[in-house]
């Protein structure tokens, strides 16, 4: 397997990874994430504390910057896999759940929506707004 295939599989893993990691976080708070030296002796119990609230916060975000920078563009993807643009969008969500703690996460949101409105990415503002409600 080639290099780049790994590092576009790791992307998706950490994308997978970040998104409900996100939903639970912003749901129930920082979760339990049990380190490597735990995960090594899964026959010795060992109580687990939750992560603190700013690593939380990092280890989300490191892993949906990850993804990112190593997924393709949603045009260059097939249907129904990540892409560049939801960990970037997933990035904002959490970017806007920080706000209330440091108002500068605003600057990194305003970044990232920007950069998404770049053609790029294949998004675009719908003409005609009622209609995305119409039947058929």
């Amino acid at each position: 397997m080639s290099d780049d295939l790994k590092t576009r599989y790791s992307a998706e893993v950490r994308c997978a990874r970040g998104m409900p990691s996100y939903i639970l976080f912003n749901m129930y708070g920082p979760l339990v994430i049990a380190p490597i030296e735990v995960l090594l002796n899964p026959l010795e119990e060992a109580p687990l504390p939750r992560m603190p609230y700013d690593d939380m916060v990092k280890f989300i975000e490191d892993d949906l910057l990850f993804a990112a920078d190593h997924l393709p563009y949603p045009g260059a993807t097939e249907y129904g896999k990540f892409s560049r643009g939801l960990a970037k969008m997933l990035l904002i969500r959490l970017y806007f759940h920080e706000t209330v703690n440091n108002i500068e996460y605003y600057n990194k949101v305003e970044t990232l929506a920007r950069e998404l409105m770049n053609s790029k990415y294949g998004y675009q503002l719908m003409a005609d707004y009622p209609k995305m409600f119409e039947i058929g």
